[in-house]
C-alpha cells in the first residue's frame, strides 16, 4: 500500500492580473525561499498585486511574520501592492505574542480573499485615476 503525503503544499495561482499565494502551516525555509523567488519573479512581469492567503495558516511564528512582511515590502518597492487575507484568530494571536511591528510597515489586509480582490482593485484604479 502506498503512503500518502498528506503535507499541504503552497499553491500560487494567477487570478487576472493579480496573484494569489494560498500559504499552510509548514512553512519551511525553502518554501518561504520558493514564494519569494517566484512572487517576485511574477511580480517583476506585470503582476498588479498579490494576495498572500492565510486560511490554511492556524498560527505563525516571528520568521515567517518577518520573511511574508518582507515580501511585502519587496512588493511595495517594486510598485506592487499586496494584501493579506483570511487572518484567523490563532495568526493574530501570535502576531500579538511576538510582537509584530505593523507601525514601521503597515500590512494591508482584508478579512476574505473577495474583499482582498477589491482593495487591489481600488488600489489600482486609483493609480490609473492619479496618472490622468
Amino acid at each position: 500500500m502506498d503512503e500518502i503525503d498528506d503535507r499541504q503544499e503552497t499553491s500560487i495561482t494567477q487570478l487576472d492580473q493579480f496573484l494569489v499565494v494560498s500559504l499552510t502551516d509548514q512553512m519551511t525555509d525553502e518554501i518561504i525561499k520558493n514564494v519569494m523567488e517566484t512572487v517576485l519573479e511574477k511580480a517583476s512581469h506585470g503582476i498588479k498585486g498579490v494576495i498572500l492567503n492565510y486560511s490554511m495558516v492556524d498560527m505563525i511564528d516571528s520568521h515567517a511574520f518577518l520573511a511574508f512582511r518582507n515580501i511585502s515590502i519587496a512588493l511595495d518597492v517594486m510598485g506592487v501592492p499586496s494584501v493579506w487575507t483570511n487572518l484567523k484568530p490563532g495568526v493574530v494571536c501570535s502576531l500579538l505574542d511576538i510582537n509584530a511591528d505593523f507601525e514601521t510597515f503597515p500590512i494591508r489586509t482584508a478579512n476574505n480573499l473577495n474583499n482582498g480582490i477589491s482593495l487591489l482593485r481600488k488600489e489600482e484604479n486609483n493609480k490609473a485615476q492619479a496618472r490622468i
